[in-house]
C-alpha cells in the first residue's frame, strides 16, 4: 500500500499551520525575490507553490536551506527546525537484480532516501539512475534527471561548469522532445547560472523567441525580466532599460498589482543607472504603499537606497531608506530582512568612514544572523566586521572575524562566503599588514573560488588585485600579465567600468617599464570611455591614477595638478563631498612637492574644513598630518607642532593606533630633516615603532626600523644605523616584499659604507641590484644606481666613480621619459663634476637642471639649483655669479614662505664673503640674519650653525674671545640635544680658535675631548680628521714635525682601513709637508708623488693641481728649480683647463716665490706677483689681493727698492684695516715695520711693530706676541746696534713660549739670543743659547735647524778664536747639509769656511778653494745672489794675496751681474771694491771715478749708511743715529789722524770710541777702542798708559774668550 513519504508529510504539515496572513507574506517573498512569477503564485496554495519550488529545484529532497530560511523570515522557526531533523530510514539494499521491476523500485527509494544521503551519495544515486535502462530509453525522464543533477552541481557543490553541461543536455532532451516549454525551462537554467552576461544573454533571447512563439505570457515576460538583468550585468543601461519596459508593459495586462510594482521597480533602478528620474521607483514605493504590501515597500527602499549610495554617492541619504527598510522588517517579524537592512546600513555608515557606527550595524547583522542560524549571513557578517576593523586599524580584531567567516564558509561549504574572505583577507594582507605575499596566496584562492563558480565579475576582480599586489611590490611586468586579463575579461563581459579602470592600470604599469607609447595609449582608452559612457565616476579615477602616477612614480608634481583639478571639478559636478576632499588632499601634496607650502596649506585647510563637516575623525587626523608637516617645511615650528599634536589627540581619543602611528612617524620626520634634532627623533620613531609592534603590522614595523636608521646615522651612530636597517631587511625578506628589500638593501650598503666597510657596502648594494634587474623594476634600478653613486661621492669620496652610476641612472631615466628623474641625474652629475673641481662642467649640468625644473614649476627645488650653481661660481671665482644665484634662491625662498631655506642662503652668503671675498664682517651680518631667523622660528638646529658661523667669522677676524663665545654656545646647544657629531665638530673648532690664540694645552684638551667622542661614536672619519689636526697642531703651533709624522700617519691607516682615497691622499699631503718642515725634502717629495699619483688615477683634477704644486715645493727645496718650475707650470695647465682661477693665482704665487726665494730673481718674480694681483682684483679677492700687495713688497724689499716695497705694504694694511682683518692687520703692520726698519727709519718701524703688538693682544694672539717679540729685537740688534735692548725682547719671546709650550718658539727664542750675546761680544753666553738650540733641534729632528744651529756655533768659535771648534762645526754642518740635499746651505757653510781661513787662520789660499766652491754652486743653482757674494769674496782673498789684478776682475763681475739684477745696494759695495783695486793699482782717477758712482747711487737710494762708508763723516751718522757707525767713524778718524801723525787728534777719537762701545756694553769695540788708544799712547811715548791699555783689552779678550785677539795683544805687549 502507497505512503506518503516524510518529506510530502512535511509538506502538509508546514500547510496546515500557515495563517491567511502567512501564506501572503509567503506569495510576495517568492514573487519580491523573483524566485517564483507573480501569477504563479496569486492563487496557488502552500502545497502548490512547495510543488513549483520542487519543480524548479529551489527546494527538494536534501535542498530545505531556502524552505527553512522561508520559515524563520514567516516567524515560523519550530517548523524550521523540524524540517532540519534527518529523516530515520532504513538503509537501502545492496546492489539490486538488473530488471525493470527492481529498478524502478531502486529509483522510487532513491526519491524517498535521497534527503539522507551526504552531497556525494545523492550526486551518485541520480548517476546512477540516470545509467538506469528506463531512464536511457526515456528522454522525459533524462530532462528532469538532467535538471536534478545540475542543480545539484549549483547549489550543493558549486560546481558551476559540470552544473551547465548537465543543463545543456536538460536544454538537448528539450529540443529532441521538441517541447518549447522544456526548452524555454533549460534556456532560463543555463541563463541564470552562468556569470557571464553576455552569454546569458544569448539564452534568454532564446528563451523569448521560444516564449513567443509559444504565445505564453509568463515565459515571455520572464524573458524580458531576465534580459534586463543580462544588459544591466553588460552596463549595457540602455538596452536593458528597454527589456524593463517591455517587461512593465506585460505586466500591466496582469490584474497582479505586484506585478506592477516589480516592473515599476526594476524601471526606476535603470533609470537611475543612465541618469534619468527615478519617478518610477517612487510610483512603485506609492502602488506598494496603497496596496498594504510591506514586502514590495521594503524591496524599493532597498533600491532606492541602493541607489543613492551607489549612483550618487551619498551614503548618508541612503541611509533613511535602509532605515525605513529596518522598520518595516521589524514591523512584519522578518528577522532575514531585517538582518539584510543592518547590513546595508553598516555598509553606509563604513563609506562615510563612520566606522564605530558601521560596526554596531554589522554586529547587529551577525547577532541576528546567529539567531537566525543563517550560517551564510554569519559568514557575511563578520566578513564585514573584518574589514571595519581592518580600516580601522585594529588587526587583530579584523584578523578573528575573517578567520571565523572562513572557517565557517568553510565548514558550511559556502563557496561564495569563502570566496569574498579570502578578497578581504588579501586586502588586510596587501594594504594594512603589507604583506603582499600572503595577499597573493588569498587573492589567488579567490580566484580559484571565483573560476570555480564560473563567477566572471569576482574572476575579473582577482585578476585585478593580483595585478595591483604585484604592481606595489615592484614586479611590473607580472602585474601586466595580471592587469592583461583583467582587461580581456573585463571586455568579454562588456563591463565597461572594469574596462575602464583595467586600462588606467595597464598604462600606469607600461610607464613605469619605460613604454610611455602603450602607456599613454592605455590611459587615453580609459578615459575616452569613461566620457563617452557619461562614467563621470569612471573619469574621476582615471584622472587620479593620472595624477598619483605623476606625482608618486614620475616624481612630476605640477604634471599631476592638472588630473588633480579635473578630478575636483568632477567631484563638484557630482556633488561627490568624499571624492572632493581626495581632491583637496592630492592638490595640496602636489604644491607641497613644488614648494609652494602657502599654497599647499590653503588645499589642506579645505581638505579639513570638508572632514569637519563630515565628521570624519579618521580623515581629520590626517588632515592635520598634513598641515603640521607643511607648517615644519615653512620652519613654522610652533604651528608644526600645534597640529601634530591635535591629530595624536584625535587618533588616541578615537583609539586609532595606526593614526598615532603615522602621526609619530611624521613627527619624527620633521625633527629629522627640518629640524635637525636627531634626538628628539628617534624618540618619536620609537614610539612608532612600539605601535607597529603592538599591531603587529610587521610592514609598519619595518618602516619604523628604517627610520631608525636613517636618524642614528643622522646622530653618526652607524652601528645602531646598521642594526635598525638589518631589522628592516629582516622584516622586508620574511614578507617577500622585493621593492622594500631593495630599500632595505640599499640602506644596509650606506650603513656599511659609513663605518667604513666598502666590502660589505659593495655586497648589499649590487644586492640590491640584482633584485631591480631580475623584478624589471626600472625605478628602483635607478634608484640602486642613485645610492651607489652617493656613496662613491660621499662616503668613498671618489666622484669620478659616482659619475659612472649617475651616467647609468641618467640613461634610465630618458629611457623612461622621466624628466624629474632626468633632472635629478643631472643634479648629482653636478654635484660630482663640483668635487673633482671641474666646475665649469658642474655648471653646465647644474643649468640643464635649472631648465627642466623652470620648465615643471617646480620652485622648491629651483632654490636648491641656484644654490648649487653660486656653490660652483663660487669655486671658479665668479663672485658676482655667485651671488647673483644666491639671490635668486632668496627669491624663491621668500616667495614661497620657506625660512629654512632662507636661512640657509644666508649662511651660504656668510660663507661666499667670508671664504672667497676675505670680508668676514659682511659674513657677519649674514650670519646674524640667519641667528635672528632661527630664533624667531625657533629651529634650534638652525640657531646652532648661525652659533657655530659667527665663531668661524670672528675666528677669521682675529677676535679669538668672541669667536670662542660663540663656539662655546654652540657646545652647549649640542650637548643639551645629544648630538654627538655636533658636539664633536664644535670642540675641534675650539681647539682651532685656541690654537690661534697660543693656548696650546687647551687646543690639545678640546682636540682629544672630539677624539673622544670620535672613538665612542665608532666615526672613523672624524678620527681621521682629528689625527690630521692634532699633526697640524704639532707641525705648526709646537713646530715638532717628528711629532705630527705620527698623526699623519695614524690617519693614513684609517683612511686604507676606510678605503678613503681622498683621505689617503690628503694624509699623503700631510705627511709630505712634515716631512719638508724636517727638512727631509726626499722623503717629502716621495709623499708628494704618491698623492699626486692617486689624484691622476682617480682624475681628480683639483687634487692634481694641489700635488703638482706640492711636487714643485718639494724640488724647490731640494735646489731642482728646473723641476719645480716644471710641476708648476703642470698646475697650471690643468687651472686654465678647468677654469679654476682660484689656483692661478695660487700657482702664479708660487712660481713667484721659487724666482724670488731660490732663484733669488725678484724682478722676474715681480712678474707673477703683478699677474696674480690682476686675477685677484678680476675675481674680488680681497684676501688674495692683499696676499699680492705683501709678495709684491717682499720682492720691492729684496731688490732694496724699500720706498715700492713700503708702499705696497701700506696698501696691504689698508685693505686689511676696511675688512677689520685684526689677523691681516698684523702681518701688515709688521711688514710695513721691516720696510721702513730697511729704510733707516727705526722710529718708524718700532711704531708699527707696536701697533702690531697692541692688536695680538687685543686679540689674544701669543703666537703673534711672540714673532713681534722677535722682530723688535732683530730691529734693536741690527738696525739700532742695541743687542742688550735686543736681549729683552728675545727674553720675553722666550717666557712666552716657554708658557705656552711652544718649542718651535722656544728654539727661536735661544737662537736669537746666541745671537744677542753674540753680537755683545759674549761668546760664552752665546754658545750656551746655541747649544740649547741645537739640543731642541736634535730632538724634533729637525735637520734644517740642526745644520743652522751648527753654522751659528762655528760662528761663535770663530769669534773666541778657536778655530778648530769652528772648523768642526762647520763640518758637522755641511755633513747635514749634503745628507738633506740642501746645496743652499753648503754654499754658506763654504762662505764661512773660506771667511774663517782668510780671517782667522790667514790662509787666502785655503779660502780661495772654499769661496771657488761657492761660486760653483751658485752657479749651478742659478743663484746670482750668492754667485756675486762668491765673486766679491775672491775678490777680497785675491788682494789678501797681492792678485789684485784678478781681485779687480772678480768685483768688476760682481758689478756687472749687480747692474743686470738692478741691485743698487750690491752695486755701491762693487764699486767701492772696484775703487779700493785701482787705488791700490795706481790709478786714482778710475778709483775717483768709481768712488763717485758708488756715492751717487747710494745718495739715489737714500742709504745714508753707504755714504758713511764713502765719506766717514760724523754729520751723516749722527743724522741717523746710528751709534755702530758713529763708532766706526771715529774709529776711522782715529786711524786716518795717527796715518797723518796727528797723534793727539787720533788719541781724542780712539777715546770718544771707547766711551761709545763702553756705554753700549759692546765689548768687542771695547777690545779694538783700548787696543788703538794703546797704539796711540805708544806712539805718544806714554808706556804705562800704553801698557793699561793693552791690559784692558786682554782682560776683556779672555773674558769673551777672543784668542784672536789675546794673540793680537799679546805681540804688541811684547814689542812694548
Amino acid at each position: 500500500m502507497a505512503q506518503l513519504s516524510r518529506l510530502a508529510k512535511l509538506y502538509l504539515k508546514i500547510s496546515d499551520n500557515l495563517t491567511e496572513d502567512d501564506v501572503r507574506n509567503l506569495r510576495s517573498l517568492l514573487s519580491l525575490d523573483e524566485v517564483l512569477g507573480k501569477a504563479k503564485v496569486e492563487k496557488a496554495t502552500p502545497l502548490e507553490i512547495f510543488n513549483m519550488l520542487v519543480d524548479n529545484a529551489t527546494i527538494g529532497k536534501g535542498n530545505l536551506g531556502f524552505l527553512m530560511q522561508i520559515l524563520r523570515c514567516l516567524g515560523k522557526g519550530k517548523l524550521a527546525n523540524e524540517a532540519e531533523l534527518p529523516e530515520k530510514e532504513h538503509k537501502m539494499e545492496d546492489e539490486a537484480p538488473d530488471n525493470t521491476e527492481v529498478q524502478q523500485v531502486t529509483s522510487e527509494l532513491a526519491s524517498l532516501h535521497i534527503r539522507e544521503m551526504d552531497t556525494d551519495a545523492r550526486l551518485q544515486t541520480l548517476l546512477a539512475e540516470l545509467d538506469t535502462p528506463a531512464v536511457v530509453a526515456d528522454q522525459e525522464k533524462q530532462f528532469h534527471l538532467y535538471c536534478k543533477i545540475g542543480d545539484l552541481y549549483r547549489a550543493k557543490l558549486y560546481n558551476l561548469q559540470s552544473a551547465l553541461q548537465y543543463y545543456q543536455s536538460m536544454l538537448e532532451c528539450a529540443k529532441a522532445l521538441s517541447e518549447d516549454m522544456k526548452q524555454a525551462r533549460a534556456h532560463n537554467r543555463l541563463g541564470k547560472q552562468l556569470k557571464e552576461p553576455h552569454v546569458s544573454h544569448k539564452y534568454y533571447a532564446k528563451m523569448l523567441n521560444i516564449a513567443t512563439e509559444l504565445r505564453s505570457k509568463y515565459w515571455e515576460m520572464l524573458a524580458y525580466n531576465r534580459l534586463g538583468v543580462a544588459c544591466d550585468d553588460m552596463q549595457d543601461y540602455e538596452l536593458a532599460l528597454e527589456w524593463s519596459q517591455k517587461h512593465q508593459r506585460l505586466v500591466q495586462e496582469s490584474a497582479d498589482k505586484r506585478d506592477h510594482i516589480l516592473g515599476h521597480m526594476n524601471i526606476g533602478v535603470i533609470q537611475g543607472k543612465v541618469g534619468q528620474t527615478t519617478s518610477q521607483l517612487d510610483t512603485a514605493l506609492q502602488m506598494a504603499q496603497q496596496k498594504g504590501d510591506q514586502y514590495g515597500q521594503m524591496r524599493v527602499y532597498m533600491h532606492m537606497g541602493d541607489m543613492r549610495r551607489n549612483k550618487f554617492n551619498s551614503p548618508r541619504t541612503s541611509i533613511q531608506y535602509y532605515e525605513q527598510h529596518v522598520a518595516l522588517a521589524r514591523q512584519l517579524g522578518d528577522m532575514r530582512q531585517e538582518g539584510v537592512a543592518y547590513s546595508c546600513l553598516g555598509l553606509a555608515h563604513h563609506e562615510m568612514r563612520e566606522y564605530d557606527v558601521a560596526l554596531e550595524w554589522y554586529q547587529k547583522h551577525l547577532r541576528i544572523s546567529q539567531e537566525r542560524e543563517d550560517k551564510k549571513e554569519e559568514v557575511k557578517a563578520h566578513a564585514a566586521l573584518g574589514n571595519v576593523y581592518r580600516v580601522l586599524g585594529q588587526l587583530d580584531q579584523a584578523t578573528s572575524h575573517f578567520d571565523t567567516a572562513l572557517q565557517m564558509a568553510e565548514q558550511a561549504e559556502d563557496l561564495h562566503g569563502q570566496m569574498d574572505v579570502n578578497c578581504k583577507m588579501g586586502d588586510l594582507k596587501r594594504e594594512q599588514l603589507h604583506s603582499p605575499r600572503t595577499a597573493v596566496k588569498h587573492y589567488e584562492q579567490y580566484l580559484a573560488l571565483a573560476r570555480q563558480l564560473l563567477n566572471r565579475v569576482e574572476e575579473t576582480g582577482a585578476y585585478g588585485r593580483l595585478g595591483l599586489t604585484h604592481y606595489e611590490i615592484g614586479e611590473y611586468e607580472k602585474a601586466l600579465k595580471w592587469y592583461q586579463k583583467h582587461l580581456d575579461m573585463s571586455q568579454d563581459n562588456g563591463d565597461s567600468k572594469q574596462q575602464i579602470r583595467a586600462h588606467t592600470n595597464l598604462g600606469k604599469t607600461y610607464r613605469l617599464l619605460g613604454k610611455p607609447d602603450q602607456a599613454t595609449s592605455h590611459i587615453s582608452t580609459a578615459l575616452q570611455m569613461a566620457q563617452q559612457t557619461k562614467d563621470l565616476h569612471g573619469q574621476m579615477d582615471v584622472y587620479v591614477s593620472m595624477g598619483d602616477l605623476q606625482r608618486n612614480q614620475l616624481h612630476s608634481p605640477s604634471a599631476s595638478i592638472q588630473y588633480y583639478e579635473q578630478h575636483l571639478a568632477l567631484a563638484r559636478q557630482l556633488g561627490d563631498r568624499p571624492q572632493e576632499e581626495v581632491a583637496y588632499n592630492r592638490l595640496g601634496w602636489a604644491h607641497y612637492d613644488l614648494g609652494e607650502y602657502q599654497t599647499a596649506l590653503e588645499w589642506f585647510r579645505k581638505f579639513l574644513k570638508i572632514c569637519e563637516e563630515r565628521e570624519d575623525k579618521k580623515e581629520q587626523i590626517t588632515a592635520h598630518s598634513c598641515l603640521g608637516k607643511t607648517y615644519g617645511a615653512q620652519g613654522e615650528e610652533d604651528q608644526a607642532t600645534s597640529h601634530f599634536n591635535t591629530a595624536l589627540q584625535m587618533a588616541q581619543q578615537t583609539g586609532d593606533q595606526h593614526g598615532q602611528m603615522q602621526v609619530y612617524c611624521k613627527m619624527g620626520d620633521l625633527q629629522r630633516k627640518q629640524l635637525r634634532s636627531p634626538r628628539t627623533t628617534i624618540q618619536y620613531y620609537e614610539q612608532a615603532l612600539a605601535l607597529a609592534r603592538q599591531l603587529g603590522d610587521r610592514y609598519e614595523e619595518g618602516l619604523a626600523c628604517n627610520r631608525l636608521g636613517l636618524a642614528y646615522i643622522k646622530v653618526e651612530e652607524y652601528e645602531e644605523a646598521l642594526e635598525w636597517h638589518q631589522n628592516y631587511l629582516k622584516m622586508s625578506e620574511e614578507r617577500g616584499d622585493e621593492k622594500q628589500q631593495i630599500t632595505a638593501h640599499t640602506a644596509v650598503g650606506n650603513a656599511y659604507s659609513l663605518l667604513g666597510k666598502v666590502d660589505q657596502a659593495t655586497s648589499h648594494l649590487e644586492t640590491a641590484l640584482q633584485i631591480a634587474q631580475q623584478t624589471g623594476d626600472q625605478y628602483r634600478l635607478m634608484d640602486v644606481y642613485f645610492s651607489m653613486g652617493d656613496m662613491q661621492r660621499e662616503q668613498l669620496h671618489s666622484p669620478r666613480t659616482a659619475i659612472q652610476n649617475y651616467e647609468k641612472y641618467l640613461a634610465l631615466a630618458k629611457q623612461l621619459g622621466d624628466r624629474p628623474q632626468e633632472r635629478l641625474a643631472y643634479h648629482r652629475l653636478g654635484l660630482a663634476h663640483h668635487d673633482i673641481g671641474e666646475y665649469e662642467a658642474a655648471v653646465e649640468w647644474h643649468q640643464k637642471d635649472l631648465k627642466i625644473r623652470q620648465e615643471s614649476g617646480d620652485k622648491a627645488k629651483l632654490l636648491i639649483t641656484h644654490q648649487c650653481i653660486a656653490a660652483s661660481y663660487k669655486a671658479l671665482g665668479k663672485v658676482d655669479l655667485a651671488r647673483s644665484n644666491y639671490q635668486s634662491a632668496m627669491t624663491v625662498a621668500i616667495g614661497t614662505g620657506n625660512k629654512t631655506e632662507q636661512m640657509d642662503i644666508y649662511r651660504d652668503l656668510g660663507d661666499l664673503y667670508r671664504e672667497q671675498l676675505d670680508e668676514p664682517h659682511v659674513a657677519q651680518n649674514y650670519y646674524t640674519e640667519m641667528l635672528a631667523m632661527a630664533k624667531d622660528s625657533e629651529n634650534k638646529e638652525m640657531e646652532r650653525q648661525a652659533c657655530n658661523k659667527l665663531g668661524v667669522a670672528h675666528h677669521a677676524m682675529g677676535e679669538y674671545e668672541t669667536s670662542l663665545d660663540w663656539s662655546k654656545r654652540e657646545l652647549t646647544m649640542s650637548q643639551e640635544n645629544g648630538n654627538k657629531t655636533n658636539q664633536l665638530i664644535t670642540h675641534k673648532n675650539i681647539a682651532c680658535t685656541y690654537t690661534a690664540m697660543g693656548k696650546l694645552d687647551l687646543a690639545r684638551s678640546h682636540y682629544q675631548s672630539a677624539m673622544a667622542i670620535a672613538i665612542e661614536t665608532g666615526n672613523k672619519t672624524e678620527q681621521m680628521n682629528i689625527y690630521r689636526d692634532l699633526g697640524d697642531l704639532h707641525r705648526e703651533q709646537l713646530h715638532e714635525p717628528q711629532a705630527s709624522l705620527k698623526f699623519y700617519t695614524d690617519m693614513l691607516a684609517l683612511a686604507k682601513d676606510l678605503k678613503r682615497n681622498d683621505k689617503e691622499r690628503q694624509a699623503y699631503n700631510r705627511l709630505g709637508v712634515a716631512c719638508t718642515n724636517m727638512q727631509d725634502h726626499e722623503a717629502a717629495l716621495e709623499w708628494n708623488q704618491k698623492n699626486l699619483k692617486m689624484s691622476q688615477e682617480d682624475t681628480d683634477k683639483a687634487e692634481q693641481i694641489t700635488a703638482h704644486k706640492n711636487v714643485a715645493w718639494s724640488y724647490k727645496a731640494l735646489d731642482k728649480t728646473d723641476l719645480a718650475r716644471s710641476h708648476y707650470q703642470s698646475a697650471m695647465t690643468i687651472a686654465m683647463e678647468t677654469g679654476n682661477k682660484t689656483e692661478q693665482m695660487d700657482i702664479h704665487r708660487g712660481l713667484g716665490d721659487l724666482h724670488w726665494e731660490k732663484l733669488h730673481e725678484p724682478q722676474a718674480s715681480l712678474k707673477y706677483y703683478t699677474d696674480m694681483l690682476a686675477l685677484a682684483k678680476d675675481l674680488k679677492r680681497k684676501d688674495k689681493e692683499r696676499q699680492a700687495y705683501n709678495r709684491l713688497g717682499a720682492a720691492c724689499g729684496d731688490m732694496q727698492d724699500n720706498e715700492a716695497a713700503l708702499e705696497w705694504h701700506l696698501k696691504d694694511l689698508k685693505m686689511s684695516q676696511e675688512d677689520g682683518d685684526k689677523t691681516e692687520q698684523m702681518t701688515a703692520y709688521k711688514n710695513v715695520a721691516g720696510s721702513y726698519k730697511a729704510l733707516g727709519k727705526p722710529d718708524l718701524a718700532r711704531s708699527h711693530y707696536q701697533s702690531a703688538m697692541t692688536l695680538s693682544m687685543e686679540t689674544g694672539n701669543k703666537t703673534e706676541q711672540m714673532d713681534i717679540y722677535r722682530d723688535l729685537g732683530d730691529l734693536h740688534r741690527e738696525q739700532l746696534h742695541e743687542p742688550h735692548v735686543a736681549q729683552n725682547y728675545y727674553t720675553e719671546m722666550l717666557a712666552m713660549a716657554e708658557a705656552s709650550e711652544n718649542k718651535e718658539m722656544e728654539r727661536q727664542a735661544y737662537n736669537r739670543l746666541g745671537l744677542a750675546h753674540y753680537t755683545m761680544g759674549k761668546y760664552e753666553t752665546a754658545l750656551d743659547w746655541s747649544k740649547r738650540e741645537l739640543k731642541m733641534s736634535q730632538e724634533s729632528g729637525d735637520k734644517n735647524n740642526q745644520l743652522i744651529t751648527h753654522t751659528n756655533i762655528a760662528v761663535t768659535y770663530k769669534a773666541m778664536g778657536k778655530q778648530d771648534l769652528a772648523r768642526s762645526y762647520y763640518q758637522s754642518a755641511m755633513t747635514l747639509a749634503k745628507e738633506t740635499g740642501r746645496k743652499q746651505e753648503q754654499m754658506n757653510i763654504y762662505l764661512g769656511l773660506g771667511d774663517l781661513h782668510r780671517e782667522q787662520l790667514h790662509e787666502p789660499q785655503a779660502a780661495l778653494k772654499f769661496y771657488t766652491d761657492m761660486l760653483a754652486l751658485a752657479k749651478d743653482l742659478e743663484r746670482k745672489d750668492s754667485e756675486r757674494l762668491a765673486y766679491n769674496k775672491l775678490g777680497v782673498a785675491c788682494e789678501d794675496i797681492q792678485d789684485h789684478e784678478t781681485a779687480l776682475e772678480c768685483y768688476q763681475k760682481n758689478l756687472v751681474m749687480s747692474q743686470d739684477d738692478g741691485d743698487k745696494t750690491e752695486q755701491v759695495t762693487a764699486h767701492i771694491n772696484i775703487a779700493g783695486s785701482y787705488t791700490t793699482l795706481g790709478k786714482s782717477d778710475l778709483a775717483r771715478s768709481h768712488y763717485q758712482s758708488a756715492m751717487t747711487i747710494a745718495m739715489e737710494t737714500g742709504n745714508k749708511t753707504q755714504q758713511i762708508y764713502i765719506y766717514q763723516m760724523m754729520a751723516l751718522a749722527k743724522e741717523l743715529e746710528r751709534k755702530d757707525a758713529e763708532r766706526q767713524a771715529y774709529n776711522r778718524l782715529g786711524l786716518a789722524c795717527g796715518d797723518m801723525q796727528d797723534i793727539d787728534a787720533a788719541l781724542e777719537w780712539h777715546l770718544k770710541t771707547l766711551k761709545m762701545s763702553q756705554k753700549d756694553e759692546d765689548k768687542t769695540a771695547q777690545i779694538t777702542a783700548h787696543h788703538c788708544i794703546a797704539h796711540t799712547y805708544k806712539a805718544l811715548g806714554k808706556l804705562d798708559q800704553a801698557r793699561s791699555h793693552y791690559q784692558s783689552a786682554m782682560t776683556i779678550a779672555m773674558e769673551t774668550g777672543n784668542k784672536q785677539e789675546q794673540d793680537d795683544i799679546a805681540k804688541d805687549q811684547a814689542s812694548l
